[in-house]
């Protein structure tokens, strides 16, 4: 009898794991199909924003190419909405042309772009760090980073020595990483525009800023009529001193599109293209595109 009492309760164990088991295994499999679900749909949301953003892309250039001088898009763009299909859809575009180039930029419209978000000792330190980053040499900025810098401060490479490829590679240079400003500086930064002038027609008001010699007065009176006037016109809006730190031709071609994205479900998807016009702007091609997906918690 003892025997088979205990042969019982082996049994009952055996079942009780075989039990815990299936329900382990199911519990699992659910999981797992719910993540393969979840997976998909975030896939199928990727390609439905890729090709929203494609449509809507195409329907920019045709607005900036458009052989209607009247009826062009010129750039800053802001704040075209519209509904594609469910998706509320945000335009803006800003002409490369508009912001300071990291490579071509002289250190003084380096220097009073960084004090719009920096403090003046804080900005040279960051500016001679930049340009350690970039010159072809090892000798020191006053305020700088070269090899030793990084080593001593821990990180795992040097200044490249080179132009900068991007606006994010900025994130690299010594100093930079750990700004919370960062993010406000980079909109107003460019390694498409190839030129050490900011364009009069299609600078931010933080550009405008950042430019030797223009008070606040100026820059204001620079915003309210420099839509209506032509490139002679322009240069009787700023100082002589300045006019060396400006392009006043009205032309563009290379664009950033950004585009604001909201699905049904709340979320959100932010992509940057930008787009290189041919001289006479027939064609273009796409240089970059960036895309970021910021999904709601229930996603």
């Amino acid at each position: 009898m003892l025997a088979k009492a205990k042969e019982k309760g082996f049994t009952m164990i055996l079942v009780m794991w075989a039990t815990t088991l299936i329900s382990v295994i199911a519990v699992s499999f659910i999981a797992s199909s719910k993540t393969v679900t979840k997976s998909a749909t975030h896939i199928s949301s990727d390609v439905k924003y890729k090709s929203i953003a494609f449509a809507v892309l195409n329907m920019s250039m045709l607005e900036l190419m458009s052989p209607k001088i009247s009826k062009q898009w010129i750039p800053p763009v802001r704040n075209r909405d519209f509904n594609w299909n469910g998706y509320r859809v945000r335009i803006e575009i800003d002409a490369e042309s508009g912001k300071i180039d990291l490579n071509h930029s002289p250190k003084i419209i380096l220097l009073g772009i960084h004090e719009q978000f920096f403090d003046v000792q804080k900005s040279k330190h960051l500016v001679d760090a930049l340009m350690d980053w970039k010159d072809k040499d090892d000798r020191q900025q006053k305020f700088g980073a070269e090899d030793e810098e990084y080593i001593s401060a821990g990180y795992a490479y040097t200044p490249r020595n080179k132009q900068f490829l991007s606006t994010k590679e900025l994130k690299t240079v010594f100093g930079y990483g750990q700004l919370d400003q960062l993010d406000l500086l980079l909109p107003h930064l460019t390694v498409y525009s190839k030129r050490s002038r900011a364009n009069f027609f299609h600078s931010s008001q933080e550009v405008l800023s950042a430019i030797p010699g223009l008070t606040n007065d100026t820059i204001r009176r620079i915003l309210e009529f420099r839509d209506t006037i032509n490139s002679n016109q322009a240069k009787t809006l700023v100082p002589k001193s300045s006019q060396r730190y400006f392009d006043f031709q009205n032309r563009f071609n290379t664009v950033a599109i950004k585009l604001s994205i909201v699905g049904e479900s709340g979320d959100r998807n932010f992509q940057q293209i930008i787009v290189k016009f041919n001289s006479n702007r027939t064609r273009f091609r796409i240089v970059d595109w960036q895309i970021t997906n910021l999904l709601t918690e229930d996603a």
